[in-house]
């Protein structure tokens, strides 16, 4: 009887040996993505941080990249610049990032070059190491209810495909509401950096209104906040942030407003990306599909804005309006400036 279960015990532990054995032969013949000889790449993507929207366009065209290209696997990572810079880093293939959040790309990424007509003024900052993808800007959101009572109905306008709280060109009035806004406790707020550029362009022809005593020291999401409590009669905001609240408004969460644009346009609301040192020859060719003409129309699902001069994405509104702004002349500051250094020269320069 001992001798049976002695015999029994050896032939499953042999039965056990033999399907281990099988799975390491079998893992060791797996290719193993980006490291192995077959045609399978692994792209790694870091990410810092992106205008608003930006990182889910992202998502969905690195997807259709990989779709299009079936060797390729695509690794998309959040990460922080501290992580990015520490030195037992090992540096993915692309990273994605904001003007400001990288103070010093030196040693980091590879020059980079395109034939897609890209603004040049979103080149110019980038030290031919950053890429722009896309783009949001600063624009001044006026409460409807400091406008004259004739222009205080919204128009029928729509913006990624729901009613838009902004006034059509017949009703808006041209100037800034400047009376009744300096009566109220709060006539406009704005953040520092490159807001204060964009209202410089808005108010170019016509008087400022009073300030408080927190103008331009507030974050840009208080400003947001705030203007969204009715707490003053406009605020500069970025696109991004528009576009929610006329989604709010449209849900009967908001209020009536309308949208001044500048002349031009000056943000550092960019998403960048640069190619690391090392990284895979994929690399340039996943930017290349980025700023391409299929992958920049789906920019329009997240009010975003294309880089490509040749491309424009809406054709009424404020948004529109945003994108002429661009045609006239569209900059970014250096984008490896750190947001301190931005904003001291914004105020020095408004001033």
């Amino acid at each position: 009887m001992r001798k049976k279960i002695i015999i029994c015990a050896l032939s499953v532990l042999l039965l056990i040996l033999s399907g281990v054995l099988a799975f390491y032969l079998h893992g060791q013949n797996r290719p193993i993505a980006g490291l192995s000889g077959d045609n399978r790449t692994l792209l790694r993507v870091w990410m810092l941080h992106s205008p608003g929207g930006a990182a889910r366009w992202v998502e969905t065209q690195l997807s259709a990249y990989e779709r299009q290209h079936p060797g390729v696997l695509i690794y998309l990572r959040q990460v922080s610049a501290d992580e990015l810079t520490a030195e037992e880093t090992l540096l993915p293939d692309v990273v994605l990032y904001r003007p400001g959040d990288i103070t010093d790309p030196d040693g980091l990424f590879l020059p980079i070059s395109g034939d897609a007509p890209i603004f040049a003024g979103l080149l110019s900052g980038g030290r031919q190491v950053a890429y722009p993808l896309c783009w949001g800007a600063w624009v001044l959101a006026v409460d409807s209810a400091y406008d004259p009572q004739t222009a205080a109905t919204p128009a029928p306008t729509t913006l990624l495909g729901h009613p838009s709280s902004t006034l059509s060109p017949e009703q808006t009035p041209a100037l800034f509401p400047l009376e009744k806004a300096d009566a109220a406790n709060c006539p406009l707020l704005s953040p520092g950096g490159c807001a204060l550029y964009a209202l410089r362009e808005i108010f170019v022809n016509q008087a400022y209104p009073r300030w408080t005593d927190d103008f331009a020291q507030l974050p840009s999401d208080t400003v947001y906040q705030r203007f969204r409590e009715r707490k003053c009669a406009s605020a500069m905001l970025t696109t991004g942030q528009v576009v929610a609240f006329s989604g709010l408004t449209s849900a009967g969460k908001g209020f009536p407003f309308r949208v001044m644009v500048g002349q031009t346009v000056t943000t550092e609301q960019v998403l960048l990306s640069s190619i690391c040192a090392g990284a895979q020859d994929g690399a340039a060719d996943l930017l290349s599909f980025l700023v391409s003409r299929g992958a920049q129309e789906q920019l329009v699902h997240q009010g975003l804005f294309s880089v490509r001069e040749d491309l424009a994405l809406y054709p009424s509104g404020w948004a529109a309006e945003v994108e002429q702004a661009a045609r006239r002349g569209i900059t970014m500051p250096d984008a490896f400036q750190s947001d301190e250094a931005l904003r001291q020269k914004a105020w020095q320069d408004f001033r």
